[in-house]
């Protein structure tokens, strides 16, 4: 398995969970350990902030997550995954002190991250994004466009105006490159992709609803606030 990539923003939250220590991270694994299996994530939120608070809950549930789903990717257990995120920090020179704060971390944080709710969780997210490509942002540009009048063979004055709408959609796939396509849409194109997104929400709250009830099984909806 290829190292880690400790990232500015992963090592950020390796710090501060770090700083964390190892009794208030058994305190959020005690509390984890005792919830019914869910895959929500608002639920394992809400209980990692009633023990360290919104801020560090945060970073604690991005860190967990983050090394949950790379373990998803080529490692049966957790321990060779932190043995990189280690190696990764002395290569980083981080300091002794700061060191030994990690190391008497890591056996908690090996805890959760076999936690089944957090595991399980993670596996639904990875799920929910296991596509070729990924939408990462969306925009409706709109341009007006002159109409000159010609003469001659020559342009002369503005005579009119059209107004045209763009659809620019950037992506990702699973290499990490990043790129975008655009598509020019007329009013009706609009409308009907405004008609097919309402759609598209009441089919997946429908579909949800349904399952929740008759296979009484949580559901989740990628990208939604979950309750």
């Amino acid at each position: 398995m290829p190292a880690i990539s400790l990232t500015r923003s992963l090592t950020d939250d390796l710090t501060a969970v770090s700083a964390l220590g190892p009794d208030r991270l058994q305190r959020v694994a005690r509390a984890i350990e005792t919830l019914p299996l869910t895959i929500n994530r608002s639920k394992l939120r809400q209980t990692v902030v009633d023990e360290v608070g919104e801020d560090a809950a945060d970073t604690l549930i991005r860190f967990l997550f983050g090394l949950a789903v790379a373990r998803r990717h080529g490692v049966a257990t957790i321990a060779p995954l932190l043995d990189d995120v280690r190696a990764g920090l002395v290569r980083l020179k981080w300091k002794d002190e700061d060191l030994r704060r990690w190391d008497s971390s890591r056996s908690v944080l090996e805890r959760l991250l076999n936690v089944p709710s957090i595991t399980a969780t993670a596996k639904a997210l990875d799920l929910s994004y296991d596509f070729a490509r990924l939408c990462m942002a969306t925009r409706i540009l709109t341009d007006i466009r002159p109409v000159f009048g010609e003469e001659n063979g020559k342009k002369t004055e503005i005579i009119g105006t059209t107004i045209t709408q763009t659809l620019r959609i950037e992506y990702n796939s699973p290499v990490g490159n990043e790129q975008t396509i655009s598509f020019a849409l007329d009013l009706d194109d609009i409308k009907q992709l405004m008609a097919s997104c309402e759609e598209a929400i009441y089919k997946a709250e429908t579909a949800r609803h349904l399952i929740e009830e008759h296979c009484k099984i949580p559901t989740i909806i990628p990208g939604e606030e979950e309750g």
